[in-house]
């Protein structure tokens, strides 16, 4: 009984040693089996940890997307390699390796996160186009806005010239001295009259010199007007407001006041131009030097170059003419309408 236990405990061992020589020449004759050809970020081909897999999808974002059926079907391959070269107990093995590559393969989140930087692409031109629109109309505006500006210098510029080219003007001068009754008559009565009523086609010229007579001996120069030496003195204040004033219609205004009573040039001078809001000091200072004696003299170039010369004082010209002296002395605003040579003025 007992040698046929120990018979039967040596023949089970056996058994087992032949087993286990048959399972490792079974194994050894099995085709060398490689690894899945995955992309070099895939999980499988780098054995990644689960546990780090959200970092891997998240880098992914700024990859380019993954073309999901080929990377099935690289993954698939060696499975099916598998499942045809191997027996029945390494199949838990294979399911497990393709539960794996699936579960890799199928990973949209990085996909829909690159949708999110798409729309915010469209945003940002839809955004772009929209500046582009409110800067193109602000451009728009501003040059309406120039162009209507430059419209209404044009328009103004245009009547201007119409006004020009409807009313020009006459060139008036009056050659007078200050204590001379008839010149003190024609400007307070004549001339002022007229200039009020006719001043926007009116150029006047104030020439007080009259009959006097320039002397020069040595450098200096001197002056015999026809009423004496106060006259000469006069003649010289309006000689230099007519020069420092550069207003006409001031000139004139200082000018008839001044006339008026002329017998104390200086005083009268000072008194009529500061009525009219000018400063006397400027006034005074080319009187009392050299500057007053070189106008003075220029005054009386200007007479002495008369054309016929001068034989009676006040003499007026209109446009260099001395035409009709007579009825410019008794109307010269009737003369000036006379001899306008634009459209009827309304004073005339």
């Amino acid at each position: 009984m007992d040698m046929g236990g120990g018979r039967l405990i040596r023949i089970m061992i056996l058994v087992l040693v032949m087993v286990l020589v048959w399972k490792i020449w079974d194994y050894s004759s099995l085709p060398v089996l490689e690894p899945p050809s995955f992309n070099a970020d895939s999980e499988i081909a780098k054995g990644i940890p689960s546990n780090l897999q959200s970092d891997q999808e998240q880098n992914s974002v700024l990859q380019a997307p993954v073309d999901e059926e080929h990377l099935l079907q690289e993954t698939r391959t060696p499975i099916h390699k598998l499942e045809n070269d191997s027996d029945d107990e390494n199949k838990e093995e294979k399911q497990d390796l393709k539960q794996m590559a699936e579960q890799t393969v199928i990973r949209p989140v990085y996909k829909e996160k690159i949708k999110d930087v798409g729309k915010e692409s469209e945003t940002m031109k839809i955004k772009s186009k929209k500046m582009e629109h409110e800067e193109s109309i602000n451009l728009d505006k501003k040059t309406k806005e120039k162009a209507k500006k430059n419209e209404e210098k044009e328009i103004k510029k245009g009547q201007k010239e119409r006004e020009v080219a409807v009313r020009p003007t006459m060139r008036i001068e009056i050659y007078y001295e200050v204590l001379c009754p008839d010149s003190r008559n024609f400007i307070m009565k004549q001339l002022t009259p007229a200039y009020e009523k006719l001043k926007d086609i009116l150029q006047v010229g104030l020439v007080p010199y009259g009959k006097a007579e320039t002397q020069e001996k040595n450098g200096k120069v001197t002056f015999d007007c026809q009423h004496g030496p106060r006259e000469c003195e006069g003649n010289i204040v309006h000689a230099c407001v007519t020069n420092v004033i550069k207003d006409e219609a001031k000139q004139i205004a200082i000018v008839h006041c001044m006339i008026d009573r002329n017998e104390q040039p200086m005083v009268v001078g000072k008194k009529c131009v500061e009525k009219h809001g000018e400063n006397w000091g400027k006034i005074s200072s080319c009187v009392t030097s050299d500057k007053g004696t070189s106008i003075l003299k220029h005054m009386g170039d200007m007479t002495h170059r008369l054309k016929p010369e001068v034989t009676f004082i006040p003499t007026i010209t209109i446009d260099g003419s001395q035409d009709d002296q007579k009825n410019i002395l008794k109307d010269f605003h009737k003369v000036l309408c006379k001899k306008y040579k634009g459209p009827r003025h309304p004073s005339c």
